[in-house]
């Protein structure tokens, strides 16, 4: 029998969701630890139970099972691995969609957005915490989840909580929306973990990696419509004496049209004359592949702002159009490393 396992994490910089607390805020037996730990929404997809608490707390359930209880074995491992990506993923793509949506309100305050990472993601067997143990004082886990049981039920520690960025329940449950909708889709989960790191190395003034990681989510993307509309267009074309049906793309000619040869520049220009692309999409695509590849051939390539902001525009775009929920990058803040 697997022991039940919860991952928890909160979002690199505090929020509050719902109205703003005061001191004449009504606190139950719980105190401010129990006003912090309500519950704003929550939704299972596949098996995983993700739930979203009043201080940004973010506790993700994963499925039941045994696998990762089995004795330790390079099986054993690679389940660990793959459940380590699972919970990576499925963490960060809410955590970035709910950046989308309070940017998409206009009436909430902007925060960085950091990618959250085996240092900030906390394993624990206790739904709420309880047996938590005691992780670097630096970590953001940390500092939040003690902060529950250490406000108590004084009212002069409001001030503590009124000072973070609010978000609202609409915020909240239009991002479980936008989640449920997309990551029930492997690959446009996978494609949201990237987008989430690219947006989170631009906010970390790594411009040169957003590029990159945008670019590969482009290409991805280019891709798939490629492959689609190949497939649209493959019907019989004839048939052989022996009853064969002869397809118009046949295997030689889909790995000719699909191969590393035919590349992402090619298909894009393929894909704006059938009307698949706008021209302006076009140009865009075509401004971020030439950035990619300067940083892949010129050693001394460093971007400012204009590149990495147009690669995370281009891709959300396109990654927006396939899986039909908009998303939006927070391009308003970057700082540059020394």
């Amino acid at each position: 029998m697997a022991q039940y396992k919860y991952y928890f994490a909160y979002p690199l910089e505090a929020i509050w969701i719902g109205p703003r607390v005061s001191g004449d805020t009504p606190l139950g037996t719980g105190g401010w630890g129990a006003l912090m730990k309500e519950v704003v929404g929550d939704v299972e997809v596949d098996g995983w139970q993700l739930r979203v608490e009043r201080d940004g707390c973010m506790v993700l359930t994963p499925p039941q099972d045994s696998e990762v209880d089995q004795p330790i074995s390079q099986e054993r491992v690679d389940v660990d691995v793959k459940r380590w990506r699972d919970v990576c993923a499925r963490l960060n793509a809410f955590s970035l969609l709910l950046a989308s949506e309070s940017d998409k309100a206009g009436n909430e305050a902007s925060v960085s957005f950091r990618y959250l990472d085996h240092q900030e993601i906390v394993v624990t067997r206790g739904a709420n915490g309880e047996d938590y143990p005691a992780f670097r004082m630096n970590q953001t886990a940390h500092n939040q989840w003690r902060m529950r049981r250490d406000l108590g039920s004084d009212p002069r520690n409001a001030g503590l909580l009124l000072m973070r960025s609010e978000r609202s329940h609409e915020t909240v449950a239009n991002a479980i929306n936008a989640y449920v909708s997309t990551v029930e889709d492997p690959t446009a989960l996978r494609l949201l973990d990237m987008l989430a790191i690219a947006q989170s190395d631009f906010h970390s003034g790594k411009h040169n990696p957003s590029v990159v990681l945008a670019w590969f989510v482009i290409e991805s993307l280019l891709n798939i419509e490629w492959n689609r509309w190949l497939e649209s267009n493959n019907n019989v074309v004839d048939v052989t004496s022996d009853g064969e049906e002869i397809m118009r793309i046949n295997s030689s000619r889909k790995q000719l049209l699909t191969g590393r040869d035919y590349t992402a520049s090619i298909i894009s220009q393929n894909l704006e004359l059938i009307g698949l692309l706008k021209h302006g999409d076009l140009k865009d695509i075509d401004t971020v592949r030439k950035s990619r590849n300067a940083i892949a051939h010129k050693a001394n390539t460093d971007f400012g702002l204009d590149e990495p902001m147009l690669a995370l525009r281009t891709a959300m775009l396109l990654f927006s159009r396939e899986f039909k929920v908009e998303v939006v990058p927070n391009v308003g803040r970057s700082w540059r490393t020394p």
